[in-house]
């Protein structure tokens, strides 16, 4: 993530792309004398007058919303806080969203040539979504939201708390991991010992 401070507003990261880019790469050009492969996504820093523990500027989401044209375009200029929005979490409920994300991983691996999955961010919030709908217990059955966070793929819109045009429910690869969410439900780790499935925590969808 590159903030740009060459970069005054939301619909300035749109208009400048290809040239912030192409600048980019030419510096990145001159400093490496290998081939590296890595992501660089240049954004509108909107945050940078936020303090710690405060809410930005209500004007920030009222230009965000008189500049976007496709949902999540800015996504990245709110990067910070979904950062904050997880980190304030459980531990517990911390190390599940890492078993998702781990999950998430190996389908990523198993459908390569059939689409892009949806972004990983929007299941670190299904799976918050759904600790708070259907436990709010800290010291919880990590099996039980796992497996619920695994039913609940594909059935949700999910709009991001700190980029709210951001509808993250939208792609339309969910249904690839909506099939693998399926496939793991049967699994081993969403079993009791018995072989019956493991409970589901209760949750509105």
């Amino acid at each position: 993530m590159v903030f740009l401070s060459c970069l005054r507003q939301f619909s300035e990261q749109g208009s400048h792309w290809a040239e912030v880019i192409s600048e980019i790469r030419m510096r990145l050009e001159t400093l490496l004398d290998q081939s590296v492969d890595f992501d660089v996504l240049p954004a509108f820093d909107s945050l940078s007058q936020l303090r710690p523990g405060s809410r930005p500027d209500p004007q920030v989401y009222k230009d965000l919303i008189h500049s976007y044209s496709n949902a999540g375009e800015f996504s990245t200029s709110f990067t910070e806080l979904q950062h904050d929005f997880i980190s304030t979490r459980p531990t517990k409920l911390k190390s599940l969203i890492q078993l998702v994300k781990q999950w998430y991983q190996q389908c990523n691996k198993m459908v390569q040539g059939k689409g892009s999955l949806p972004p990983q961010h929007g299941l670190e919030l299904l799976t918050v979504y759904a600790w708070e709908q259907g436990s709010q217990n800290s010291q919880f059955n990590m099996a039980e939201g796992f497996h619920t966070v695994l039913e609940l793929v594909g059935q949700c819109i999910i709009l991001g708390p700190a980029d709210p045009i951001g509808n993250l429910g939208s792609n339309a690869c969910w249904d690839l991991l909506a099939q693998e969410a399926a496939a793991s439900t049967s699994a081993l780790c969403c079993m009791d010992k018995d072989r019956t499935p493991i409970k589901l925590w209760l949750v509105k969808v």
